[in-house]
């Protein structure tokens, strides 16, 4: 008898997990930023907006990789649960049972809004199998009973991975909706310095102005007195 080689386990990198781990850290330097931020006035502010910018810039790119993780796995979460669906379907009409399973039906979020119905087409399909399964056992039909239990079994394999990959369909059109407005919120953050940095540079400017004018000011000022202190107009 020839004896079939096991297969190694392959490492898969959990990009998700990396991303993720990079923007926790992103983070962290971008809270210290801010509150640095607050002490520090002329070239020492505008470096560390400059730092607050770079990072934030980072963050959005780091979004925007995980939005496309999001995005992919969405992908394949849908594809098998229609794959489960029609799995399901195919035992529910071998079976006899004649129940059919609903495709998923998204609403305008992108939701599935007919989880329910789909959950119970799967229970109504199950307790038709149970039913021959109990009309065959009390028939004394083993052998056929054994043969839809077997069917019960895979159906609930099917059925179970149908609904959890619909589940998961509902949480990542979340975890993407919460994407996207970090996004947004990201790109309104780096608005804002460069907003309050233009401020600061024109403040500045007119505080420069404000003392050139006094300046010239005193100046003119002193020429009206003589070396002794008396006025020569």
């Amino acid at each position: 008898k020839t004896i079939e080689p096991k297969e190694k386990k392959e490492h898969e990198k959990d990009y998700y997990e990396e991303v993720n781990s990079q923007l926790d850290k992103t983070e962290k330097i971008l809270s210290r930023l801010e509150k640095e931020e607050d002490r520090l006035i002329g070239d020492k502010a505008r470096a560390n907006q400059n730092k607050q910018l770079s990072n934030l810039a980072k963050e959005i790119e780091l979004q925007k990789e995980k939005q496309k993780i999001q995005q992919q796995e969405l992908k394949d979460v849908d594809a098998l649960m229609r794959k489960r669906t029609r799995e399901a379907q195919k035992i529910a009409i071998d079976s006899g049972v004649g129940a059919a399973i609903p495709t998923a039906v998204y609403d305008e979020d992108g939701v599935i809004a007919n989880y329910e119905q789909m959950s119970a087409a799967i229970d109504n399909v199950h307790n038709k199998l149970i039913d021959k399964y109990n009309a065959a056992a009390k028939a004394g039909n083993e052998e056929l009973a054994k043969e839809i239990e077997k069917t019960i079994e895979k159906f609930d394999k099917y059925g179970e991975d149908l609904l959890n990959n619909a589940q998961r369909h509902n949480e990542l059109q979340s975890e993407i909706e919460e994407t996207t407005n970090a996004l947004e919120e990201l790109e309104d953050a780096m608005e804002d310095i460069r907003i309050e940095a233009f401020k600061a540079h024109q403040e500045a400017i007119d505080d420069l102005k404000d003392l050139r004018e006094g300046a010239a000011e005193l100046a003119s000022l002193f020429r009206d007195f003589d070396e002794d202190g008396f006025l020569t107009r």
